[in-house]
């Protein structure tokens, strides 16, 4: 006799139904046919389940979790890794970890800080830059991303990070000291050139590749249950 998994709602998730979460988060073609009109989250999220859509299932979290729980998750993800992150990363993680429990300017200057030292290859650096554009909105962040609402840079940066988290997860510890960064030219530069050197470096969102969703089930299964975990209510970083 088969038994169905029951649907249960995610306190944390306040959206009405999961086609207003599902227009920020874009799911699959596969995804998105599971979609049925005035479906709540969590009937939405059991059927990504079911179904194995891995990738959609960290993509609708990020986005339906309010963007502070949705960073703790991408704390507690990079978490499940430390012995695989670099001590730069470390870092990042252990400056954002303070300021999600005390979230003071002096502690996300510290993120700041730190996130000067990494190049952007690892979770705990996405999970601090999406502390950085949640708390500074001020900031010029614009320009790069013409278009882009702060709480979708928050949830891209967020799933960059549990994603690349799966990946350390089975993959090489990442490398002691980050990559270098790339020397600026010596030669005479012209004056707009000069300008756009000077202005405030942003990292790239991180490039989210099309895969096979069933197949990556089981690796990132650990991750969403963290993810449900926060939604719950019952996972904390404060």
């Amino acid at each position: 006799m088969f038994f169905s998994t029951p649907i249960v709602e995610l306190p944390k998730i306040t959206a009405p139904t999961a086609a207003e979460i599902c227009a920020k988060s874009k799911p699959s073609v596969e995804g998105k046919a599971l979609l049925k009109p005035d479906m709540t989250p969590g009937a939405y999220l059991n059927e990504l389940e079911k179904n194995k859509m891995s990738v959609d299932s960290v993509h609708f979290l990020a986005h339906g979790l309010p963007e502070k729980d949705a960073i703790c998750w991408a704390a507690q993800s990079c978490r499940l890794v430390t012995p695989k992150l670099s001590v730069p990363e470390l870092n990042v993680l252990t400056c954002l970890e303070a300021w999600l429990k005390n979230p003071i300017p002096d502690l996300l200057g510290s993120i700041s800080a730190s996130l000067g030292k990494v190049d952007f290859t690892g979770p705990g650096s996405w999970a601090g830059q999406a502390a950085l554009w949640l708390t500074v909105p001020g900031m010029p962040i614009i320009p790069p991303f013409p278009g882009v609402p702060v709480v979708a840079l928050v949830a891209s940066a967020v799933i960059g990070a549990i994603l690349l988290a799966a990946g350390l997860k089975v993959g090489l510890p990442m490398p002691a000291i980050p990559k270098p960064r790339l020397e600026l030219p010596m030669l005479p530069l012209p004056p707009e050139m000069l300008l756009a050197l000077k202005a405030p470096k942003l990292p790239g969102l991180p490039e989210l590749p099309v895969l096979d969703q069933p197949k990556l089930w089981k690796l990132l299964f650990p991750f969403i249950d963290l993810g449900k975990g926060v939604g719950f209510g019952t996972i904390k970083c404060c």
